[in-house]
C-alpha cells in the first residue's frame, strides 16, 4: 500500500529532519589536522571471525544487508523511503531533494537495483 501526500505534517516533519541527520552522518568529514597518535584514544582490542551468535535472519536477510552496505547512503535512504514508508517515487524524490540530496533520480535508480528478499 502506497501512501500519498496526506500524511501528518509532524510526521513528515520529523522523518525529514532525521533523513537529514542521517545523510549528513554518513558523508565524509575532513580533518583539518591530524592530530599525534598518543592524543587518540586507545584502540579497543579486537577478535578477527570470532562469531557470538548465528545470523537470525538467515542468508536472504544477510544477502540484503550485503547490498544495502554497498549502497550511497541517498541510495539506502530511498530504499527505505521507498519499501518501509510506502512512498512513492515521486514522493522519494521531494524527500531527498528536501534532504539536501543532490541527485535523488540516481540515488532512486541505484535503489532500484536492491532485491528485498
Amino acid at each position: 500500500p502506497r501512501r500519498t501526500g496526506d500524511a501528518d505534517p509532524s510526521y513528515t516533519y520529523v522523518r525529514r529532519q532525521v533523513l537529514r541527520r542521517v545523510l549528513a552522518a554518513g558523508r565524509a568529514r575532513r580533518l583539518r589536522f591530524r592530530p599525534r597518535p598518543a592524543a587518540l584514544p586507545p584502540v579497543l582490542p579486537s577478535a578477527w571471525g570470532l562469531r557470538l551468535l548465528p545470523h537470525p535472519g538467515g542468508t536472504g536477510e544477510l544477502a540484503l544487508e550485503r547490498e544495502l552496505a554497498a549502497l550511497t547512503a541517498p541510495a539506502r535512504a530511498a530504499f527505505v523511503l521507498r519499501g518501509l514508508e510506502g512512498l512513492a517515487d515521486g514522493e522519494v524524490r521531494r524527500e531527498l531533494a528536501a534532504a539536501g540530496v543532490a541527485d535523488p533520480h540516481a540515488a532512486l535508480t541505484e535503489a532500484d537495483g536492491v532485491r528485498a528478499s
